[in-house]
């Protein structure tokens, strides 16, 4: 009953639910003469307006997880940069929600759309700020190799540079370890994390510092052997270094220096081959594995027959 627009080109605007209803086009033209023509009008809610969370400071590497502190149910919400940048759309849950964690700096809203396409923008928004972190350290040993049991001192490079530091074994942070350098004995895998002053982002570890096992060789070769008998062959792994036979009771006939051995047996009982040597990881075993060998005595051959015996005799059997 009331004249809500004129005019051609007009709209109604900031519409409720009390706007809606039947409405009636009436048209006149220059005679006067006119027509109407009713239509009814529904007003669909817009989606329900929550407050964007996640504002501050974040690591590059975590980045900002940015969401609302609640949501509705059918309606989808778009996360949107400055810039333009989107994060995919997540369905809202009837509670906070929260999308993918952004990695760089902007300001950011979100967008909520309902079944009904209406659209609304939610309340404030997330205003993020990145840290960069610093690059991976270089980490170095200073003295023993790198090999168990000895005592390894672990270094960072230009360790002046950084305000803390996190030494790590096999990925897991170590007690304690939190100086520019770390002694151990301990076989495992060691990297450090660092941070600088003023930026508490920690970097990506550094170069792995590898405390190696030591080797345990093992020799092949004959248990049993007979006294004085040549050609008795022992070998233990290839490829390695420094290599070190000793035997009791007997002799080392050719191959010393190498993987391989041949072994005169002079001895008889109980006798040993060993063997030590130092690995690709310059390792040598903490002692030389033993091999016990038993040593049979050679036969004393005797002679039975007749003596003296006659010239030209015959049948003397011996």
């Amino acid at each position: 009953n009331n004249v809500v627009a004129s005019g051609a080109n007009d709209s109604i605007t900031n519409v409720t639910s009390a706007d809606a209803g039947t409405y009636t086009l009436t048209v006149t033209d220059s005679f006067g003469c006119f027509a109407s023509l009713p239509t009814t009008v529904a007003i669909d809610h817009a989606p329900t307006k929550f407050n964007v969370t996640g504002s501050g400071t974040y690591c590059q590497s975590t980045g900002a997880v940015i969401g609302l502190d609640g949501s509705e149910n059918g309606v989808q919400y778009d996360l949107l940069s400055s810039t333009g940048y989107t994060v995919p759309t997540i369905n809202g849950t009837g509670g906070p929600i929260y999308f993918d964690p952004v990695h760089f700096a902007d300001t950011f809203r979100i967008i909520a759309r309902n079944s009904n396409n209406c659209v609304d923008t939610m309340n404030l928004t997330a205003v993020i700020s990145i840290l960069i972190p610093p690059s991976s350290p270089f980490a170095y040993s200073i003295g023993s190799p790198l090999c168990e049991g000895n005592s390894v001192n672990l270094n960072v490079l230009n360790s002046g540079n950084y305000n803390t530091f996190q030494w790590y074994l096999n990925g897991s942070a170590i007690s304690g370890a939190t100086l520019n350098n770390y002694t151990t004995t301990t076989v495992g895998s060691y990297t450090v994390v660092v941070t600088t002053s003023g930026n508490d982002c920690p970097s990506p570890p550094s170069n792995a510092l590898v405390i190696h096992a030591l080797p345990v060789p093992t020799i092949s070769g004959p248990a049993t052997a007979c006294q004085n008998a040549t050609g008795n062959v022992y070998t233990t792994e290839l490829n390695e270094t420094n290599y070190v036979w000793t035997v009791s009771g007997g002799t080392i006939d050719g191959g010393q220096g190498t993987n391989s051995i041949t072994v005169t047996w002079t001895g008889t009982g109980a006798q040993t081959v060993s063997i030590n040597y130092t690995d690709a990881n310059g390792c040598a075993a903490a002692s030389p594995t033993v091999l016990n060998v038993t040593v049979n005595p050679a036969p004393t051959p005797t002679s039975i027959g007749p003596t003296p015996i006659c010239l030209n005799s015959t049948g003397n059997v011996y």
